[in-house]
């Protein structure tokens, strides 16, 4: 079995598969995402969090690509990018009026 280092490390090689919090915990952010990481933090240190865990990155990028989805997601995360920065225009903006 691989080697298992707490916080920003490796957990071996298991890219395809479901973490529950306390073995995302021990992965790398890349590997659960940055959510997936901060919410199994939350669950290690104690604070009420829905049971369950998350899926790997590379299960999440399987699933956009067979359900055609990527490019859908990847075109309304622009459309949110470009919102943000428009709000923050306007509240510039607005805070000089």
């Amino acid at each position: 079995m691989g080697s298992r280092m707490m916080g920003s490390r490796m957990m071996g090689n298991n890219e395809g598969r479901f973490f529950s919090w306390s073995e995302a915990f021990l992965t790398i952010t890349e590997m659960v995402g940055g959510k997936g990481w901060n919410s199994a933090r939350l669950d290690r240190y104690g604070f009420e969090i829905p049971r369950g865990g998350v899926l790997s990155a590379t299960v999440y990028g399987h699933f956009l690509e067979a359900n055609g989805l990527r490019s859908i997601v990847q075109e309304l995360w622009g459309t949110m990018i470009i919102l943000l920065e428009q709000s923050r225009c306007l509240k510039d903006y607005s805070s000089n009026v």
